[in-house]
């Protein structure tokens, strides 16, 4: 509970932080709005000229954001349509690893060595990995944990094999185009990597109990070689299958798939708030630009307090782009892959407790 506390803390003071612009800009709005409000008679001789003024800078300014936003958009854009190619790529060795898995899992050189594991299929089809390493208690408790352990062979061998339930499930077994490239999402990555862990501690763990053979009864062990050949681009040692199989998940998890998670997150996160800020001070110029105009339509109309009310706004929503574009320089120079990848996982890691 206190991890997601502190995670819900910092993102409140992240937002704080990141409206200070507005909030400052706030302040020097309502400074300018008494400033002038107390030279109304000057205010009122040179309201034409002020207004002129104000069209003016509005519009030229306004020009200058629309530039620059859309020239961002479409470099944003670009940026997605780039990273797309590499998950694409990354997706489909992804479909290696769980290929790989799937073999694994019916593997029966391995599982008759352990058939109470086996039992799992059918005494607990629907219990997921996440389930038993109780990361939500209402899944399942302590009790419940080391009566599944007992009984179904130990930890370690359970939560390999719902893990590797969980890689090699019914939707992907069932695909037939093998060239198939699915679209996952941040928080199943998540899951992914937490899998791909589990399967290689426990291909760690029992290197020597374990052995593979390329025999006509290995049934899947060709594929396996043709998917670790691809994912490598070295054959598959079967004496030293198990140690390389190991090694293969670990660095999969570690490298590969946090690095398809983070270009996830990149391509599905919303606009950044900097430039929805921005996007915003857009429209209140255009507010500010119509009713300027207005006031030059119906000049008598409208008293010098109006005019000063125009003004202030202007200054405070310009002093809020201004802010808010240093701000987003800073932000532009601040390099945090690797913090951001730790941020995704702890937070995938609360979406699935």
């Amino acid at each position: 509970m206190e991890p997601k506390i502190s995670l819900v803390i910092k993102a409140f003071y992240r937002r704080i932080v990141s409206i200070r612009a507005i909030i400052i800009s706030c302040f020097i709005g309502i400074a300018i709005f008494y400033f002038l409000n107390s030279c109304v008679i000057l205010v009122a001789e040179k309201k034409e000229s002020i207004l002129t003024l104000i069209v003016s800078i509005v519009s030229i300014t306004f020009a200058i954001l629309v530039t620059y936003l859309f020239s961002k958009l479409f470099a944003e854009r670009q940026e997605r349509v780039n990273r797309k190619l590499q998950i694409d790529k990354l997706s489909f060795r992804l479909n290696e690893l769980r290929d790989i898995a799937y073999g694994l899992y019916i593997e029966p050189q391995i599982w008759n060595q352990y058939p109470e594991t086996k039992k799992l299929d059918k005494e607990l089809p629907y219990l997921t990995v996440f389930q038993f390493r109780d990361y939500g208690k209402e899944f399942v408790g302590s009790e419940a944990y080391n009566e599944i352990s007992e009984k179904y062979g130990g930890e370690v061998l359970v939560q390999a094999y719902l893990s590797l339930r969980e890689l090699a499930n019914d939707e992907f077994a069932a695909r037939v185009d093998p060239l198939y490239v699915r679209d996952n999402t941040v928080d199943e990555l998540g899951r992914f990597i937490e899998c791909a862990r589990h399967v290689s501690y426990f291909l760690s763990e029992f290197k020597t109990a374990i052995k593979l053979t390329d025999t006509h009864r290995a049934i899947r062990v060709s594929n396996i070689q043709e998917s670790y050949y691809y994912l490598t681009g070295t054959k598959l040692d079967i004496p030293k299958a198990i140690p390389q199989l190991s090694i293969l998940f670990s660095d999969m998890a570690e490298i590969e798939l946090r690095k398809l998670q983070y270009f996830l997150y990149l391509n599905t996160r919303k606009l950044s708030f900097t430039y929805r800020i921005i996007w915003s001070n857009l429209i209140v110029y255009v507010i500010i630009l119509i009713s300027a105009l207005i006031q030059f339509i119906l000049l008598e109309a409208f008293s010098p307090t109006y005019v000063v009310c125009l003004v202030s706004w202007f200054v405070g929503n310009t002093s809020c782009i201004t802010l808010t574009i240093l701000n987003s320089l800073t932000a532009e120079l601040n390099i945090t892959e690797y913090a951001t990848l730790d941020k995704i996982e702890a937070q995938t890691k609360q979406s699935i407790g």
